[in-house]
């Protein structure tokens, strides 16, 4: 995954502070988490099961280009 990539998934720029980043990871893990969706159609839970996972990649990859 590119930064850039990371950047369009989680809704922040390159320019964004590591908090305005952990903020957005939060927002989007609460928005995708499986357990969240776990009395909805399969289809819905396993989308949100990959969806987590690119999610985390992205926030590991923002957050490792910070430090």
């Amino acid at each position: 995954m590119t930064q850039h990539r990371a950047c369009q998934l989680l809704g922040v720029t390159a320019t964004n502070t590591q908090k305005q980043i952990k903020a957005a990871y939060r927002r989007k893990v609460s928005q995708w988490h499986p357990d969240r969706l776990e009395n909805r159609a399969n289809e819905v839970h396993q989308l949100a099961t990959k969806q987590m996972a690119a999610i985390n990649d992205a926030y590991r990859l923002l957050r490792s280009a910070l430090i």
